[in-house]
């Protein structure tokens, strides 16, 4: 697997770009910008990878802080002991 680089930030915004399936289409840039914030590590390597790395996306504040690190995930009963 291909090391995926951290994004650039992208002044363009998010809202005001159309909406398409899975994402949105940046008039600047004229690209397909795919929102990973809800996705794993595991789905975003896979996309970025079979796209050389070349895919703009719109990502959540915890995967950029944990770029390359795949974010732990809670079970149920800990989710309930946590709240």
């Amino acid at each position: 697997m291909t090391k995926i680089l951290k994004p650039n930030h992208c002044d363009q915004n998010w809202l005001e770009m159309t909406p398409t399936n899975g994402g949105r289409i940046c008039e600047k840039c004229n690209k397909r910008i795919v929102d990973f914030s809800k996705m794993n590590w595991a789905q975003i390597e896979r996309i970025q990878n079979q796209n050389d790395n070349a895919v703009c996306g719109m990502y959540n504040h915890k995967q950029l802080e944990n770029w390359g690190h795949e974010l732990p995930t809670f079970t149920n009963s800990i989710k309930k002991w946590l709240l």
